[in-house]
């Protein structure tokens, strides 16, 4: 398993989709991506998959996107 596969699995609310999405789009980013998304993650091991979602967006040129947690929603 790859250093980046075990970083995606370790986040505290990882889920299957979030580490084959993720693993999907760093492939398409390339190597200076990448390298800067496990440093994140080693840098901050509490980050949760919204937290991670937004910094891959802020590094890289896709359209802002609105990240949020289930517990943020009002019902």
């Amino acid at each position: 398993m790859s250093v980046l596969e075990e970083l995606l699995k370790k986040v505290p609310d990882s889920y299957p989709d979030f580490v084959l999405g993720m693993k999907s789009f760093l492939e398409d980013d390339g190597i200076e991506i990448t390298e800067k998304m496990i440093k994140f993650m080693q840098d901050n091991p509490n980050a949760t998959t919204s937290e991670i979602g937004e910094y891959h967006t802020s590094i890289t040129d896709y359209p802002d996107i609105e990240f949020f947690d289930d517990s943020e929603l009002v019902e």
